[in-house]
């Protein structure tokens, strides 16, 4: 086994991989090569790299993470199965992975299949060599943890959704982390793929199971959606001890629209990237985000949008709150192209800091080369009003539920702008457990 200490591991770790997977066809090997020399010839990033400023990676490599894994799963935890059968009370469409390995008998197998459900080995070795060859070029394929996720990823799933298919329930992705996982990457890839006038909701949650499960979970989601389609993906992530990298990829053809949605409601050490390229016009993609932080938690968000044509509309609102020590980091890119006339690109970041310690690092960026556009973009950043907590206590209110009912407030704002019904309600549920929480946490410490 080797660990993720240095970039010579990653090398070392490849070729373990290369000796070990003699049945993989040679294409499929050749490509996964292809991301792992691009992570070789740039080496790994440090904070004097603009892009990794405010973040390091060095908790990642001093835990020294195992790169190659176990495949199968480890022992189901007596939680997991009843965790899963609360799912499927609200979704009829589930899939779910444990320790990084996909659970086919958790998972709704026969109801996957109705919307091109394939593993990730399978899609692999059944789809072209050119059909990959486009997502491997995808926005946003070259950062570190996408490539590193396309060179080692075992385990995923690619679905393709027929001309215009409607998907009438939401599909719930669920990764759950066992403690049994402390020590190893598991890395999942998931890729869909929307044809013209296709309609598809995800929604992916990270979990952890036991309050000692500190694993690194590495997702890569791409998607790609055809004229006229139409597709939610709403990202979740909620565990406090778990180490989270996410690169999500999006392209959006004519008259597309794409809404997602991150909330990071726990995690030691967070940073995902989201990238968007728009390739017709009168596409539209709508980038929100929450991010609720504590003790010594960091995350990072990264977004980069792409407006290689015109007549096409980007709005992007993040919100952050953050508790104790902790520190969160945004940073946003819009590009509009010389090309790219008549687009709309709206971009802010609003952030509360409950503490002196607490510390947020915003940075929002146009880039216009057109001369014909709407675009704007800001940041904020501010504590409680003291008169607003002053007025709930007067009214026999108590402090931390006071100072709740603010915060929620403020970030029921970008809850609720989901257009979504069925996913407001569950991210409206999560926000409620994570204030549910800090009342408590409050309480004990008064």
């Amino acid at each position: 086994m080797t660990t993720f200490s240095t970039v010579q591991s990653i090398e070392q770790a490849w070729d373990q991989r290369r000796r070990s997977q003699t049945d993989e066809p040679r294409q499929v090997t050749e490509r996964r090569e292809r991301s792992v020399r691009k992570i070789l010839a740039d080496g790994l990033p440090t904070t004097r790299h603009e892009e990794w400023k405010y973040t390091s990676l060095r908790p990642l490599l001093e835990k020294g993470f195992v790169l190659n894994g176990s495949v199968k799963s480890n022992a189901v935890h007596p939680d997991v199965d009843r965790l899963v059968q609360s799912k499927k009370q609200a979704y009829s469409l589930v899939l779910v992975f444990i320790d990084g390995c996909l659970d086919q008998d958790l998972s709704d197998k026969s109801a996957l299949a109705a919307i091109g459900f394939k593993t990730l080995s399978q899609a692999e070795s059944e789809y072209d060599a050119d059909w990959w060859d486009a997502w491997q070029s995808a926005p946003g394929m070259t950062g570190l943890f996408a490539a590193m996720n396309a060179g080692f990823a075992r385990n995923g799933a690619v679905f393709k959704i027929k001309k215009n298919q409607i998907v009438d329930k939401p599909l719930h992705i669920l990764h759950i982390a066992t403690p049994g996982s402390s020590s190893e990457v598991s890395a999942t890839r998931l890729v869909f793929a929307l044809e013209d006038g296709a309609k598809l909701r995800v929604v992916e949650e990270f979990i952890a199971i036991g309050s000692t499960t500190s694993g690194w979970s590495n997702g890569l989601t791409q998607f790609k959606l055809g004229a006229l389609a139409d597709c939610g993906y709403y990202r979740i992530v909620s565990a406090p001890d778990l180490f989270h990298t996410g690169s999500v990829s999006v392209v959006l053809d004519r008259g597309s629209c794409f809404e997602t949605f991150s909330l990071l409601a726990g995690c030691r050490l967070a940073r995902v990237n989201v990238d968007v390229k728009y390739t017709a016009p009168d596409a539209e993609c709508i980038i929100n985000g929450l991010y609720l932080t504590r003790h010594n938690e960091h995350v990072d968000h990264h977004t980069c949008v792409d407006h290689q044509v015109g007549y096409c509309r980007t709005h992007q609102l993040y919100k952050g709150i953050l508790n104790d020590e902790s520190r969160a980091v945004f940073n946003g890119k819009i590009f509009i192209r010389k090309d790219a006339q008549k687009t709309e690109a709206y971009q802010t970041s609003k952030n509360l800091l409950l503490s002196k310690a607490a510390e947020i690092d915003a940075k929002p960026q146009l880039e216009i080369d057109a001369d014909d556009v709407k675009a704007s973009h800001g940041a904020a950043i501010g504590s409680v009003d003291p008169l607003e907590l002053f007025y709930l206590q007067s009214r026999c209110i108590g402090r931390a539920e006071a100072m709740a009912m603010l915060c929620r407030g403020f970030a029921d704002d970008v809850v609720m702008r989901l257009k979504d019904d069925s996913a407001k309600r569950l991210l409206n549920a999560r926000v409620a457990d994570w204030f549910a929480q800090e009342v408590r946490r409050a309480g004990a410490s008064s």
